[in-house]
C-alpha cells in the first residue's frame, strides 16, 4: 500500500514538472503604461483558488500575468468573496470583474466581453435518490447554491423557489456532505475539485446540465477603450499558451479520474491473479467453476425470490409504497401509483407523498410520518388523495418503520376505502330514513286518535248547526250565527281531515286521475286566487307534459298537497320571485338516492319550486313533522301543511324528494306511481229528491250518543223511520226480536264489538242484512272484511246529509 502511494505522488510531480509553461512574450500596443485593477472570486477551483498560506493560484492568475506581457498594462489581481467581488466593482474600487456569468440584468450595468470559457451546471444530488433529470424534478426540494451566482436567477424563472444560500462552493459541498442538504447546483469545476478533496465522488452522482454558464469578463458602461484593451491583449495569446497555462492546472490531483486509484489497485490484484493462476491453475480453476455455479444458482434462486414477490406485491389490491423520512417515494407497486392518479411509476419516484395529499390532509399526512419514525408504526390513518383531475380518493394507511444505523424507511399499505365509506354513508341514511319512518308513524297514530275523538266532537256540531239551518229563514238573526257556527265546525273538520291524512288514514277512495287536471283546476281555484292576494309580487309559471300519464289516487288530498305546497313557496318569497310548478313522466331504471330511496319504476313527477329564501340544513330534517312550521300563525300556520304532503305522498304509494339552499330557494319532488287505466267520466250532481226515504225503516248502531242522535235526526229529515242503539251487542238483542231494513255501523266501538263482528253476527240472524259502515277513521281491512260479508258503501264521518243520504239510498236500491 505505502508503494502504491509512494508511485501516485511520483506520477504527480512528474506530470506537473513536464506542465510547466513557458512564456512568449509579445509587443505593447500601447507604450503608455497604466495600471489597472482587475477582480474576481476567490474560490473557483481550478480557475482560481488560494493555497494553505493564502496565495492566489489557477489559470486565471496565469492568464492575467500573461495579458501584462503582452499589453504592457500592470495589472493588480484582487481575489475574494464572490459578493465582496460585484460590490467592489459597483463601488468603482475595481476596473475589470472577472468569472462572471451574463444575465439581462447585469448587462445593464457592465460591458462584456466574449466568453472565453463555457461552463456545465448540473445538478448534484445523494446517489440513493433518484428520478432528478431536469429542473422540474428539484420541486418540493430544497437546492443548495452559492450566493450571487447567476443559476439563482435561472432556477426561480422554472418555479424552483426552495433555496439555501451559502457564501463558498466548500461550504455547499461540506453541507451536502453532512446531510444538511440532499441537492444542490454549482458548477461543474469547481463541485468535482471538492468532492474528490473531501472522498465524496462516489457519494453523489449529477444530472444532465440544466444549463451551461459561460465566463466573461466585464467593465462598467461606457468604458469601451479599456473593453478594447481587454479584448486585444487576450486576443495575442496563442492557443499553443493557452494549452500550457490549462495543462498545468487542470493537471491537479482533483480532475484526474477517481478510477485511477482504483485501476492501480486494479493492475495490482491482476497481478496477483495472474501469479495465482500461474501456481494454481488447476485448482483456481475447478473452485472459480465451483464458485461461479453457485454463485448462478443463488443470483437465480434470488431472482425468481424477487420476481415471486414482485409478482404478488403488484396483482394485489394493496398499495405499497416505500418512503424516506422526508415523506419521498423511493419505491411504490402499481396499485400505489394509480392510486396517486398517476399511470408510471417514474412519475412519482422521487416526489413527497403531501403533493398527491390533500391540501385540508397535509399537515396531518406530514406528522403521520414523523409520528411513525418515532412509534415504529402507524394503524388505521385515513387520508384523502387528490389526483391531477381533482378526484378525491379516500386512503387508510398502514405503515411499518425500517430502521437502519443511520437512517430509516417507511412501508406503507395503502388501501381505497371508498366503498367502504359509501357503505357507511348509505347505512346512516338508511338509519335516518327509518328513524324519520318510525316518528311520523308514531305521530300519525296519535293524530289518528285525536282525530277520531275531534270528529265525534264536531260531527255533532255541523250536523246540528245544518239541522238548524234548515229550521231557521233567511230573516231570522239567527241564521248569520248559525252560518258561522257552520263554517267554523268545517274548517275545524278541514283540520282534522289533515290529521287523518297524517295518520295515513285520508284516502277512503280512488280514481284514476291526470295530474295536469288537478294542476289546471288549481290554477283556477279561488284557494290560489287568496294565496297570491298575500303577495302580488309572486309570479306563477307551470310546465305540464301534454301527453302526461294517468294516476291513481284521491283528487282531494292531491289538491290539497298542491295547495300545501304552493302556500309555502309564497310564504318563502316575501320579496317577491317565482312559484314553478311542473308535471312530466318520468322513467328511473335504478333507485334514485334522495330524501327518499325512490325506487324503480314508471312516475308521474309533481314539481314545486320557488326562487324563495330556502331552508336551513337543520329545518330541513323536521319539516314535515306535525306542527314543526315557521309560517305566520293564523294565516296558513297550522304546522300540519307538509305533514299533509307527507301522508298523502305515501298513501299513494309515492316518494318525496327535497332539495334547498338558503338564499336560492327550494323544490318540492313528488313521485307517483302510473297507471294504465283510462280516466272514468264525471260524476253527475243529484237533487235531494234523488236520496229521500220512502218510509224505510233504519237502525243506527254507534257508541258515541251525539253522533247516533245526529245521524237518526238526519235520517228523519230524509224521510226514514229511525232507531238507535249504542253498541254492537244491543244491536244484535234488538235485531233478534225486530226487522229494519238497513242498519248503519260504526265501525270502531270501545269497548264491545267492532263494526265488522256486529255485521257478522248481524248476519247470523238475518242473513241478507244490507248495512252502511261508517267511521271517523279511514277504509280499513275491517271495512273491507265486512263488505266482503255483504255490506255496502263506506261513509267517513263528520255526517253530512246529501254523502249521507245518497250511500243510505243506493244501499236500499241495491237488488
Amino acid at each position: 500500500m505505502v508503494t502504491i502511494r509512494m508511485l501516485t505522488i511520483l506520477f504527480i510531480f512528474m506530470v506537473g514538472y513536464t506542465a510547466m509553461p513557458s512564456y512568449v512574450t509579445g509587443t505593447v500596443a500601447d507604450p503608455v503604461t497604466r495600471r489597472i485593477t482587475v477582480v474576481s472570486d476567490d474560490n473557483y477551483p481550478p480557475y482560481i483558488f488560494r493555497d494553505k498560506e493564502g496565495r492566489l493560484h489557477g489559470i486565471l492568475v496565469d492568464e492575467w500575468q500573461l495579458w501584462e506581457k503582452k499589453t504592457g498594462i500592470k495589472v493588480h489581481y484582487i481575489a475574494m468573496a464572490w459578493d465582496q467581488a460585484k460590490k467592489y466593482m459597483l463601488d468603482g474600487k475595481a476596473d475589470v470583474i472577472d468569472t462572471i456569468f451574463y444575465t439581462r440584468e447585469r448587462a445593464e450595468i457592465y460591458d462584456f466581453t466574449p466568453p472565453y470559457v463555457r461552463l456545465e451546471v448540473p445538478v448534484f444530488f445523494h446517489k440513493n435518490l433518484g428520478g432528478i433529470v431536469d429542473i422540474k424534478s428539484l420541486q418540493g426540494f430544497t437546492v443548495g447554491v452559492k450566493a450571487g451566482d447567476a443559476c439563482i436567477d435561472v432556477l426561480k424563472q422554472h418555479g424552483i423557489t426552495s433555496l439555501k444560500e451559502y457564501s463558498s462552493y466548500e461550504e455547499i459541498v461540506k453541507a451536502a456532505a453532512s446531510h444538511q442538504i440532499k441537492v444542490f447546483s454549482i458548477d461543474k469545476p469547481p463541485a468535482l475539485y471538492y468532492l474528490f478533496k473531501m472522498n465524496l465522488e462516489d457519494e453523489f452522482r449529477y444530472s444532465l446540465n440544466l444549463y451551461t454558464g459561460e465566463f466573461h469578463r466585464a467593465v462598467k458602461k461606457g468604458r469601451t477603450g479599456l473593453l478594447k484593451d481587454i479584448n486585444e491583449g487576450f486576443a495575442r495569446i496563442t492557443k499553443s499558451e493557452h494549452d500550457d497555462i490549462e495543462k498545468k492546472w487542470r493537471g491537479v490531483s482533483f480532475v484526474r479520474p477517481v478510477y485511477f486509484r482504483y485501476l492501480l489497485i486494479a493492475l495490482c490484484a491482476v497481478g496477483v491473479l495472474i501469479l495465482a493462476l500461474v501456481f494454481f491453475n488447476h485448482t483456481l480453476r475447478r473452485t472459480v467453476r465451483t464458485k461461479t455455479t453457485e454463485l448462478r444458482t443463488l443470483i437465480d434462486r434470488l431472482k425468481q425470490s424477487e420476481e415471486k414477490y414482485r409478482t404478488m406485491v403488484e396483482t394485489t389490491d394493496t398499495g405499497f409504497v416505500i418512503i424516506d423520512q422526508d415523506g419521498r417515494v423511493l419505491d411504490a407497486n402499481q396499485k400505489y401509483v394509480s392510486l396517486t392518479g398517476h399511470d408510471r411509476l417514474s412519475e412519482i419516484l422521487g416526489h413527497c407523498v403531501t403533493e398527491w395529499t390533500a391540501d385540508y390532509e397535509k399537515e396531518k399526512n406530514a406528522a403521520a410520518v414523523s409520528r411513525c419514525f418515532g412509534d415504529g408504526f402507524m394503524r388505521g390513518l385515513e387520508i384523502d388523495y387528490v389526483d391531477p383531475n381533482g378526484h378525491i380518493t379516500p386512503i387508510e394507511i398502514n405503515a411499518t418503520c425500517m430502521k437502519t444505523k443511520d437512517k430509516g424507511q417507511i412501508l406503507a399499505l395503502c388501501r381505497d376505502i371508498t366503498q367502504r365509506k359509501r357503505a357507511v354513508e348509505e347505512q346512516k341514511i338508511l338509519e335516518n330514513r327509518l328513524q324519520r319512518a318510525e316518528k311520523m308513524e308514531a305521530l300519525g297514530t296519535m293524530a289518528g286518535g285525536v282525530a277520531h275523538d275531534l270528529n265525534n266532537v264536531l260531527g255533532v256540531v255541523i250536523g246540528y248547526a245544518e239541522l238548524l239551518l234548515n229550521s231557521v229563514d233567511s230573516a231570522n238573526p239567527m241564521r248569520s250565527r248559525l252560518v258561522s257556527i257552520m263554517r267554523g265546525g268545517e274548517r275545524a273538520a278541514l283540520i282534522v281531515q289533515d290529521l287523518l291524512t297524517l295518520a295515513r288514514r285520508g284516502v277512503s277512495s280512488r280514481e284514476v286521475l291526470n295530474m295536469n287536471k288537478i294542476v289546471a283546476d288549481f290554477q283556477n281555484s279561488p284557494e290560489l286566487e287568496k294565496l297570491v292576494s298575500y303577495n302580488p309580487s309572486v309570479r306563477i309559471m307551470t310546465d305540464l307534459e301534454p301527453e302526461l300519464l294517468n294516476i291513481s289516487g284521491s283528487a282531494i288530498h292531491l289538491s290539497k298537497t298542491l295547495f300545501n305546497l304552493a302556500s309555502n313557496a309564497v310564504e318563502a318569497m316575501p320579496a317577491g320571485g317565482v312559484l314553478t310548478i311542473k308535471a312530466a313522466n318520468q322513467y328511473l331504471d335504478k333507485p334514485l338516492q334522495g330524501y327518499d330511496e325512490i325506487r324503480e319504476g314508471d312516475y308521474v313527477v309533481l314539481s314545486v319550486s320557488d326562487s324563495g329564501e330556502g331552508i336551513p340544513a337543520n329545518d330541513l330534517k323536521h319539516i314535515f313533522e306535525p306542527f314543526y312550521t315557521k309560517k305566520i300563525m293564523g294565516r296558513s300556520g297550522t304546522g300540519l301543511g307538509l305533514a299533509v304532503v307527507w301522508g298523502t305522498v305515501k298513501d299513494h304509494n309515492g316518494y318525496i324528494n327535497v332539495q334547498s339552499a338558503e338564499g336560492k330557494g327550494s323544490a318540492f319532488t313528488l313521485y307517483f306511481p302510473v297507471t294504465r287505466e283510462k280516466l272514468s267520466d264525471a260524476a253527475a250532481s243529484v237533487s235531494v229528491s234523488e236520496y229521500m226515504g220512502r218510509g224505510e225503516s233504519i237502525l243506527v248502531v254507534d257508541d258515541v250518543k251525539e253522533q247516533r242522535e245526529l245521524a237518526a235526526e238526519m235520517l228523519r229529515e230524509l224521510n226514514y223511520k229511525v232507531e238507535i242503539v249504542s253498541s254492537g251487542e244491543d244491536a244484535i238483542v234488538y235485531l233478534k226480536e225486530n226487522h229494519v231494513d238497513l242498519i248503519i255501523v260504526d265501525m270502531i266501538m270501545d269497548p264491545g264489538m267492532d263494526g265488522f263482528s256486529t255485521y257478522r253476527g248481524v248476519l247470523e240472524i238475518h242473513a241478507k242484512q244490507k248495512a252502511i259502515i261508517v267511521s271517523g277513521f279511514s277504509e280499513s281491512n275491517r271495512v273491507h272484511d265486512a263488505q266482503a260479508l255483504g255490506a255496502g258503501t263506506y261513509v267517513r264521518k263528520p255526517y253530512i246529509i246529501e254523502k249521507l243520504g245518497l250511500a243510505v239510498r243506493k244501499e236500499l236500491d241495491r237488488t
